[in-house]
């Protein structure tokens, strides 16, 4: 071999790469359809959508749809529970938690189907008197600690106590029984004037304001609200009998009547009537004003209680049969 075929062979070993060996890694990925049959072992139980293809496998597991539609019924259930308990129970709130006024009923059928307590303030000593005679004259309203002396030198003895009157309507109109729209209030005075009184009002806390409002009432024969839409006190028919609902149980409370229990009481009566009561709103005297049309005749306890006490006893104890002061 010559030098010049030597120095040939020598460039041409430089030139030439040398190859390595190169170790192939082992892939990880299954075949598919070795895969397939993993899923499908796994994933018996639950409900799986699997569509496979040559390359990819894809997988939907269904788990949150069932939770969904649970709390969506549960949702619409309570929303019928609300709907339904429409006329029992809370104060109704709207989205920023205000109290809305209640719905009253007001067409035949609802005044027959809708459960209340309808309270008759009995012998309500409202009467006029007139002070001055310029025109226009000026009256007041008779109570005994003001007009004492023009009541002797017109011969009558008795005691007149409008107070009494003016102290049950804000123990009832106060009550939560009220403010659910399950109360009904009529006053009937010793001079047979029945007046219808509206859930709605607020009855002034002072009662030289009650007084004026009693005399605006007896002279004008209704006193409408501030933008004229309802009628808050107006002077309807006798007798009261002919607006209580025909499922009705009509009491009357009297001290001289056999003591009850009203927790234990007012369970027996029937759940879907509604329950009328007479209480006197008079100083003293006999408690047969409500003879000829009561059903019973109860005491609620062995003392002898004012009347407005006696209607925050029956007011509570009706508060708890129906569910209203739940909380």
């Amino acid at each position: 071999m010559t030098l010049d075929e030597k120095k040939r062979k020598k460039n041409k070993e430089e030139v030439t790469p040398i190859k390595k060996k190169t170790k192939t890694k082992q892939s990880n990925v299954l075949p598919t359809n070795v895969l397939d049959k993993d899923i499908a072992d796994e994933l018996s139980e639950q409900k799986v959508d699997i569509t496979s293809t040559q390359k990819f496998v894809s997988i939907g597991v269904q788990t949150e749809e069932v939770n969904f539609q649970e709390e969506i019924t549960d949702i619409e259930s309570a929303k019928n529970e609300n709907s339904e308990n429409s006329n029992n129970a809370y104060a109704r709130t709207n989205v920023f938690l205000v109290p809305q006024t209640p719905r009253l009923p007001k067409t035949f059928e609802e005044k027959e189907s809708t459960r209340r307590l309808i309270v008759v303030l009995d012998k309500a000593c409202l009467e006029t008197y007139k002070v001055t005679n310029t025109k226009p004259p000026k009256y007041q309203l008779i109570n005994y600690d003001d007009h004492q002396n023009e009541l002797r030198k017109l011969g009558i003895n008795r005691v007149y106590r409008p107070d009494i009157t003016h102290q049950c309507m804000m123990a009832l109109l106060d009550s939560p029984l009220n403010k659910a729209g399950l109360m009904q209030v009529y006053i009937h005075t010793e001079k047979n004037v029945l007046i219808e009184v509206s859930p709605h009002i607020r009855i002034p806390r002072t009662f030289k304001r009650f007084a004026g409002l009693m005399v605006q009432l007896l002279h004008k024969l209704s006193i409408h609200s501030v933008d004229g839409k309802e009628k808050l006190l107006r002077v309807i028919k006798n007798p009261v009998t002919q607006y209580l609902p025909t499922r009705c149980v009509k009491l009357a409370l009297s001290y001289d009547a056999t003591p009850v229990r009203l927790s234990q009481y007012l369970p027996t009566l029937p759940s879907d009537h509604s329950i009328c009561i007479a209480i006197g709103a008079m100083a003293h005297g006999t408690d047969n004003f409500a003879d000829s049309w009561v059903d019973e005749k109860i005491g609620i306890s062995q003392y002898p209680l004012s009347a407005a006490v006696a209607c925050s006893r029956f007011c509570y104890e009706l508060e708890n049969l129906w569910g209203i002061c739940k909380l």
